[in-house]
């Protein structure tokens, strides 16, 4: 059915009842955009996993239009029509859309961008003004030229373009120091250079499948000391890697140097450390893994799972009221407690991998470098039976 269509008549109707969000996702729609433009009060529009047609000029009338989702749809045509000044959230991946990114450059709101999967070309440079994004999807397109444009991105967490045609040195002359997360597996880069001195806070790196000739000790070096997986696997790294290189990466969990075919030496990691790690040379291959399942899913930034340190109780949300330690020998722990004590709260003060990720919204959750409990997600109630806490 071409509901669609028929919202044309229906339009004009539900501006006079200021509709401000519209829910249609997956919904079997079929029709254009145009249909829909005289919805000009919506806030949130959701059109996801249909069938829809059209292009984003469609939508240019909608100024107060702030969450937009157009994802898994048949919709195409260049980015230029873009009119929505108030616009923060563009999930627009899985379509058909060609050209350059210029016409984003007008939303100036924006804080979450998808373009997954679709038929984009040309440089990223047309990003470098939006200060306000935090997280930029880009992966599977036809993109060209260098990413210096980033480093102009001040709020930026997460960048992930992978599968393009992306190339050149890794940006290094500007200071990155809310990026997280680097996907930038499966292009043509061939120096990483200084560019992780640049990005202190750095927790997550692929770049995996590019033409990386960097000496590897010197990319290992630089990396960030919070990094928990750094993917280099088909490259061409150099050198003669050196056998405890690996262990200056405090909280490195996930390690993958393997096809990189000139690369020589010995690793001699730390295991204890590792849940997971691949590493081959000319002398050396060493695959070492403690659960493969846990990385199937931490690799496709989905999973919630992370390791904490420094762990005790407290009496209060905040976590203020150190009430006792937590024993890490034992996996069952029994302490008394006075029955005026309501609630008893699992506190840290320092996730290893420092990052935690919202499996509904698939969206990074950044932690401070020392994390106190003072954030919402920190505290964990613990149940009270019989004046004893397990």
């Amino acid at each position: 059915e071409d509901m669609m269509t028929r919202s044309t008549n229906l339009a004009m109707t539900l501006v006079s009842f200021c509709v401000v969000s519209l829910d249609l996702g997956s919904r079997g729609l079929q029709g254009d955009l145009e249909s829909l433009a005289g919805l000009t009060g919506l806030r949130r529009l959701n059109l996801s996993r249909n069938a829809v047609t059209g292009n984003v000029a469609d939508l240019s009338r909608m100024k107060e239009l702030q969450f937009l989702d157009l994802s898994f749809n048949n919709i195409g045509g260049r980015l230029d029509g873009f009119d929505n000044p108030k616009l923060e959230t563009l999930h627009a991946g899985h379509n058909y859309f060609i050209g350059n990114m210029s016409g984003l450059q007008s939303l100036q709101n924006l804080e979450y961008l998808d373009l997954n999967h679709n038929g984009l070309e040309g440089g990223i440079e047309y990003l470098s003004d939006l200060d306000l994004v935090q997280y930029a999807y880009l992966n599977e397109n036809f993109l060209t030229g260098n990413i210096s444009a980033i480093q102009d991105m001040n709020s930026l967490l997460l960048f992930a373009a992978q599968n393009n045609s992306l190339s050149g040195t890794l940006p290094e002359s500007e200071e990155m120091e809310n990026l997280i997360v680097l996907m930038l597996a499966s292009n043509d880069f061939t120096k990483v250079g200084d560019a992780f001195t640049k990005m202190p806070n750095l927790q997550f790196a692929d770049l995996s499948a590019n033409s990386l000739s960097d000496n590897v000790n010197s990319v290992l070096k630089s990396a960030s000391p919070w990094l928990g997986a750094m993917d280099l696997r088909i490259n061409n790294l150099q050198g003669v890697i050196e056998t405890d290189i690996a262990n200056s990466i405090q909280n490195l969990e996930f390690l993958f140097i393997s096809e990189n075919p000139q690369l020589k030496g010995r690793l001699i990691p730390n295991l204890g450390n590792y849940e997971q790690i691949q590493v081959s040379t000319i002398d050396q291959f060493l695959y070492y893994v403690v659960d493969p399942t846990v990385f199937a899913s931490f690799e496709t930034v989905q999973s919630n799972y992370f390791k904490v340190q420094d762990d005790f109780l407290a009496t209060d949300y905040e976590c203020k009221n150190y009430f006792s330690e937590v024993y890490s020998n034992t996996t069952m722990q029994t302490i008394s407690v006075d029955k005026k004590v309501k609630n008893l709260y699992y506190c840290f003060t320092m996730p290893r991998g420092k990052f935690l990720i919202d499996k509904d919204k698939q969206n990074i959750i950044p932690f401070n470098i020392s994390y106190f409990a003072n954030v919402e997600s920190c505290g964990i109630m613990a149940d009270q039976q019989s004046g004893e806490n397990q």
